[in-house]
């Protein structure tokens, strides 16, 4: 089995490495971006095939500075069909070129399907002037957005028979990718029921799993269902929260604590997984030095956790991709050596750590090579992983439930074939004890029947003895004694 998941790593190593090329060939053959043409009733689709862009570096050049022919002079197409930059702390310049060709103006939403940016702004550039119309950043509450929406979302009206040129400029603590678009109020509004079903949908599950996980708790009191129930709780709060919900639903007046949520939930999540390795592997007992590795992580996250405040908060989020998969793999050789041991649900335990290690490899190529593949897919496709990872737990858990209850019901009919044997030795030996009372009454019967006789005997020969030789007499009574031993 360990040289099918190395050839299944080899495999999926060639198939990221061919993506990466693929991917190089095309952003070599890109061409200039064309003009956005929009149609009324109509979702423009994604802005990156004709937008262009610019980083600054020193995050200090001013919108005048941008517009102007100097400044018009250094956007370049994108190098591919994203807009994503990879990890900066720079400044990301866009501009995109909007024709509307109907005779009435276009009006629906400026999509920007990112739940917060450090700075956001936006500008809607008409025959050179420039106008305002979307401005977020990391102070902002979630009551003050123009649109009550897990992601950034701006309404915005384009006039008639007009070209216009929409200019972002944005910064972030985290990625970069920041995939417009434009929606009309019907699309908007189907995207807003269809994240809305997937929350709901996570919720409901990440619910009934709790509810069956803290009823077994309280049913059998045991410590890997409750460290399980709390890795669970803290996987669907990780989620939850790169969907966009926690900052609608738990802390909206705390966009602070929202740029810093994502850091303490991602790196959060080991620990709990660590404590639930230790209890579903039973390492203290098979495998200490496994056991104290699993201890030196949860030390070392927590510490990560405390103290990140006083690093980079970029530099630890890009750690953190290779953190969690470094994680992932110690995770994969301890359920390695369970299986090896035949520990019951170990084998979901593997499943569920390669399935999330495969995306976090993704995730890591993605997010280290910019544009590589959209960003928000490859979120999706974590959280995703994470809800899977976390319901083979929920199997495992099962298995190693099931098997101990195997186990407890062979011990018991072994119980009961051993009392059934005990049961009918104490039979045996009952019987044997009465037989052998039996018989010793009536020995002691018999002895009864033939002392009588022989006392009769030994009074005639008393009387007899003074006509019988004294020898023959003393022969008589030496067999009346043996006879009576």
């Amino acid at each position: 089995m360990g040289e099918m998941i190395l050839i299944k790593l080899r495999a999926i190593a060639v198939t990221l490495a061919t993506c990466v090329m693929l991917t190089a060939m095309a952003s070599a053959q890109t061409s200039q971006p064309s003009t956005l043409a929009l149609e009324i009733d109509t979702p423009s689709g994604p802005f990156a095939p004709h937008t262009t862009y610019w980083i600054d570096p020193t995050r200090e050049a001013p919108l005048d500075e941008v517009l102007s022919p100097a400044g018009q002079a250094r956007f370049e197409p994108l190098p591919s069909g994203q807009i994503d930059f990879g990890y900066s702390y720079a400044r990301y310049w866009t501009q995109t070129r909007i024709r509307n060709s109907s005779a009435q103006p276009w009006e629906g939403v400026l999509h920007y399907r990112q739940r917060f940016m450090t700075e956001l702004q936006t500008w809607m550039i008409i025959n050179g002037e420039a106008t305002l119309i979307y401005e977020d950043s990391w102070q902002r509450p979630y009551q003050d957005r123009p649109l009550k929406y897990r992601y950034l979302a701006t309404p915005i009206a384009i006039p008639a028979n007009a070209e216009v040129t929409l200019v972002s400029q944005w910064r972030s603590h985290g990625t970069s990718n920041l995939p417009m678009s434009l929606e009309t109020a019907a699309s908007f509004q189907a995207k807003v029921w269809q994240g809305r079903l997937q929350g709901s949908v996570t919720f409901a599950v990440a619910v009934s799993v709790l509810l069956f996980t803290f009823g077994s708790v309280a049913a059998m009191r045991w410590q890997v269902h409750l460290s399980y129930a709390a890795y669970f709780t803290s996987a669907v709060l990780y989620v939850l929260h790169m969907e966009g919900f926690t900052f609608v639903l738990l802390w909206p007046n705390a966009p602070e604590w929202n740029s810093y949520a994502s850091l303490a939930l991602g790196y959060g999540m080991t620990l709990p997984a660590c404590i639930f390795s230790q209890y579903f592997l039973n390492t203290g007992q098979h495998h200490p030095i496994i056991d104290r590795g699993f201890k030196a992580i949860a030390a070392l996250t927590l510490t990560i956790i405390t103290t990140s405040w006083l690093l980079p908060t970029l530099w630890i989020k890009q750690f953190g991709f290779i953190y969690v998969s470094l994680f992932l793999m110690y995770c994969l050789v301890a359920g390695w050596l369970a299986v090896q041991r035949k520990h019951p649900g170990a084998r979901y335990y593997l499943f569920a750590w390669s399935t999330l290690l495969i995306a976090g490899f993704a995730s890591i190529l993605i997010h280290s090579v910019a544009a590589v593949a959209d960003v928000a897919i490859t979120f999706d496709f974590i959280s995703y992983s994470i809800i899977v990872e976390a319901m083979m737990f929920f199997f495992a858990i099962n298995a190693q439930v099931h098997e101990l209850r195997r186990e407890k019901v062979r011990a018991s009919r072994a119980e009961v074939t051993a009392l059934k044997k005990s049961i009918e030795a104490d039979r045996e030996r009952a019987y044997a004890t009465a037989l052998a009372e039996s018989w010793r009454n009536k020995l002691a019967s018999a002895s009864h029947d033939i002392k009588q006789p022989l006392f009769s005997l030994r009074l005639a020969l008393e009387t007899l003895s003074g006509d019988l030789p004294k020898q023959t007499a003393s022969d008589i009574k030496s067999s009346f004694s043996y006879l009576e031993d």
